[in-house]
Formats: structure tokens, sequence, C-alpha cells
């Protein structure tokens, strides 16, 4: 079932290469990345799963 579910993702995303608004989409979420890691992670909480280490936090929950 997991498999379908990303596979619906992939095909989404594919699209976008041939339409060009599509991927402006795509841009946004990389640059917001770099940010989140400067204003250090651990103190922002706010998304800590882009973090990587807070990852393994949630089921340690």
């Amino acid at each position: 079932m997991a498999d379908t579910s990303r596979r619906k993702d992939d095909a989404p995303t594919i699209v976008p290469e041939d339409n060009p608004q599509k991927p402006e989409i795509k841009e946004p979420p990389q640059p917001e990345k770099p940010p989140v890691k400067q204003k250090n992670p651990g103190k922002q909480g706010i998304n800590p799963e882009q973090t990587g280490p807070a990852q393994p936090r949630k089921p340690g929950q």
C-alpha cells in the first residue's frame, strides 16, 4: 500500500518537469531547508523533522 502512495507522489513530480509552473513550487521548499539549520533547529522546534536528528526523537517520544 505504501508503494502505491509513493508512486502517486512520483507521478506529479515528473509532470512538473514538463510544466514550468509546477517546478517553481519544488524550488521554494529547498531554500527553506538551509534557513532552518541557520536558526538552530533545536531552538526552533517548529520543523525538527527537517533537521534530521529530530527524527529519532519522534519514536522516542
